[in-house]
């Protein structure tokens, strides 16, 4: 004798309504935040000290801005020392790069309006360097220092006149 369970005879049963087999291995656990050491989820949590630099946003806007400034000489690895150079500048006030990022990483570079030797000639420095430096343009941010980074553009101007 067949023993089997019955079945209504006006319900149609279709492949979802059958029992599935457990998946293996088993389907992966949710991510949060507290499990996965080394992330960064408060601020309290962010290290400090001279290695860590200061976190920012990428430098992408900075490139948008640059590309639509007049600049006297464009070439790519100037590019890539101004958007280095706003980029730092943004990450110390803790935001994206600005218009006024833009004009103090010229003034650093030498491109304001009177236009200094010494300058042109670090600046040269450091376009030279950027096709041996992993991130473009860490070599200008480590030689210009957080102290003139800070400086609003008309300080920095009156600052470089008197360097």
């Amino acid at each position: 004798m067949n023993r089997t369970v019955a079945q209504q005879p006006n319900i149609e049963l279709t492949p979802g309504d059958r029992p599935r087999s457990e998946p293996r291995p088993a389907a992966a656990r949710r991510w949060a935040p507290s499990s996965k050491p080394g992330v960064i989820t408060a601020p309290n949590q962010v290290p400090r000290g001279d290695g860590y630099g200061t976190p920012g946003p990428d430098t992408g806007f900075a490139y948008r801005l640059i590309r639509a400034a007049d600049l006297p000489d464009r070439t790519e690895p100037l590019e890539q020392v101004l958007a280095a150079l706003m980029g730092a500048r943004a990450a110390l006030f803790g935001r994206a790069p600005t218009k006024e990022d833009l004009e103090v990483a010229r003034l650093l570079c030498g491109l304001g309006e009177v236009p200094r030797g010494d300058l042109a000639e670090r600046r040269q420095r450091w376009v030279e360097a950027t096709a041996h430096e992993k991130p473009r343009g860490r070599k200008a941010v480590a030689e210009v220092g957080t102290d003139l980074l800070r400086l609003d553009p008309t300080e920095l101007s009156g600052r470089l006149a008197r360097d």
